[in-house]
């Protein structure tokens, strides 16, 4: 037997879903400049020595991808795989 909603709880899924896509393409952006000075540091040679990016390594990215790759199938992929909960 399926459940039935309000509006109230439709509403508050769908602002809680807007909050979560927009955390994501927040931190999705980040990932994708720090992307880009990782490439020209590594691969082009860029004099890139200051502090942060100083610590740009194969390890930090290979996890900062591991993580990014997790939210997205968590964010796009959950109700497919787990149901509507």
């Amino acid at each position: 037997m399926k459940r039935q909603y309000t509006q109230e709880e439709y509403y508050y899924q769908a602002q809680t879903r807007v909050r979560k896509l927009t955390r994501f393409y927040g931190h999705l952006f980040v990932y994708i400049i720090v992307l880009m000075l990782y490439i020209l540091k590594e691969y082009f040679g860029a004099p890139l020595n200051f502090f942060p990016v100083r610590y740009l390594n194969d390890l930090v990215m290979s996890i900062w991808t591991f993580v990014i790759a997790v939210k997205l199938v968590k964010l796009f992929f959950a109700e497919v795989i787990f149901g509507e909960n």
